[in-house]
């Protein structure tokens, strides 16, 4: 057999001669062991075999290896039979009428060939042999052709077949901060999985991904790629992926993302894209209110105004939380009693901006007595997951008088007594207070606050059966 290496101009060099078998009749090229490097497979036809000759990449090739398969080999093709990602030989053995399929190890060597009867036993020879899918489940078939006409061989071999999923945790809002995605990925095929499986999603714009996880895998955020080398069972599931993302203050009313997975040992890519659109309720941009602390004071102190002011500009309304010690019309503050006074700031929003989380601010009024004064001690609040059970808030008075807690906005959480309540999403404020007594003041109320973020929920939804 002679090898010409081309000059890159059209000419070819003086060529270079290799042992093979006898009488050769087809040869291919591919990479038989996996080194990037081109290798040859030839037909010998008077010697019953197929010789091997693995290449150095350059130009040059390996003393041949010798595998045997049936009569007259005449034409030989190149494809993964098996699904395992390594190449394999298909021969035409003409005068007895068969194919021999040899399978590749992936480090140049093949094992015995299996010989399929494609005519032979009819008296029928072969000529050429050819691969590809010939049916749409992504195995490699191959086709024969003789004196009989085309005989194709469909490939029955089990192979995994990955599937994905991809759903979102429910409509999005803008300017939500953790909403979810959950990825699943299943073998719907006949054979386990074998090597690395790989997902990767493409976010759009309006979304940012800021944590991306599931047991097992191995996940790199920015990229939005995990990857993972164990074995999935046919008919079995990994573990499901999670992304969290915050959604852009100006994201668009839908959106789609696209998850896809790859490797595994599969040969079906028809089902390993999936697609979820999102829809984005629009909720106007995010403000919020700076409303500076409240300086105590004594009570008979003429009515003084209080400011506060919203990031969007817009106007800030105050309620008053305690009207029995204090009140409040428009921005002037009226004292009413001693005690402890609580005062709410808020803005609705209007059709650009959303509602700005509510600020709460307490002082002490104080009356014109020599009682003692006190000081409640109140931890800040860890924030939470909508859904969460009732907890207790604890607080104490320096006086060890009992401490009583109030709760703004009621729409998102309430206090009864010292066990809270998550109602919805949003900013929850804590007031806590005391109210003195005869040998105390009021002390001076603390407001401590925290975030109640959306939960995320998921889907079950086992594989269906092919009908």
């Amino acid at each position: 057999m002679d090898v010409f290496l081309g000059n890159g101009d059209g000419t070819v060099r003086p060529s270079l001669s290799y042992t093979a078998g006898i009488l050769p009749q087809s040869v291919v090229v591919g990479d038989f062991n996996g080194d990037g490097k081109t290798d040859l497979a030839v037909a010998n036809s008077n010697s019953n075999n197929v010789s091997i000759l693995l290449g150095y990449g350059d130009g040059t090739f390996q003393i041949p290896m010798n595998y045997a398969v049936g009569n007259k080999p005449r034409s030989i093709a190149i494809g993964d039979f098996n699904g395992d990602g390594k190449a394999d030989l298909a021969v035409a053995n003409s005068t007895d009428g068969t194919v021999s399929v040899l399978s590749g190890n992936g480090d140049g060597t093949f094992q015995t060939g299996v010989t399929y009867d494609v005519g032979g036993s009819h008296g029928y020879d072969v000529a050429a042999v050819a691969v590809g899918p010939f049916k749409p489940d992504g195995r490699t078939d191959i086709a024969a052709t003789g004196n009989e006409g085309v005989i194709i061989l469909l490939n029955t071999a089990p192979t995994p077949d990955l599937a994905i999923a991809n759903t979102d945790g429910g409509n999005f809002s803008q300017g939500e901060i953790g909403a979810t995605y959950t990825i699943t990925v299943s073998n719907l095929g006949s054979a386990a999985t074998s090597g690395t499986v790989t997902v990767t999603d493409v976010l759009p714009g309006g979304i940012t991904g800021t944590e991306l996880s599931g047991t097992g895998w191995i996940c790199t955020l920015t990229s939005v790629t995990c990857t993972r080398s164990d074995s999935l069972p046919a008919g079995s599931l990994y573990p499901a992926i999670t992304i969290r993302v915050n959604v852009d203050a100006g994201a668009p009313s839908s959106v789609i993302t696209t998850a896809a997975v790859s490797g595994g040992g599969e040969t079906n890519f028809a089902n390993d894209t999936a697609n979820d659109v999102t829809q984005i309720i629009a909720v106007g941009i995010r403000q919020t209110i700076l409303f500076p602390a409240l300086s105590n004071r004594t009570l008979g102190a003429m009515p003084f105004p209080i400011v506060a002011t919203a990031s969007s500009g817009l106007t800030v309304n105050f309620i008053s939380n305690t009207p029995s010690v204090c009140t409040v019309s428009g921005t002037t503050v009226t004292l009413v009693a001693a005690g402890t006074c609580s005062i709410t700031a808020t803005q609705g929003g209007n059709a650009e901006f959303a509602a700005a989380a509510p600020v709460t601010q307490g002082f002490l009024v104080s009356g014109t007595n020599n009682l003692n004064s006190q000081t409640i001690t109140f931890g800040a609040l860890t924030n939470v997951t909508f859904g969460a059970v009732p907890f207790t808030v604890n607080a104490m008075a320096s006086s060890g008088l009992p401490v009583s807690f109030a709760s703004t906005p009621t729409a998102v959480c309430t206090v009864s007594g010292s066990t809270l309540t998550i109602v919805a999403t949003g900013t929850c404020s804590i007031t806590a207070t005391q109210a003195g007594n005869g040998n105390y003041n009021a002390a001076t109320p603390v407001v401590q606050s925290f975030t109640v973020h959306p939960a995320s929920q998921t889907i079950s939804f086992l594989p269906i059966s092919n009908v």
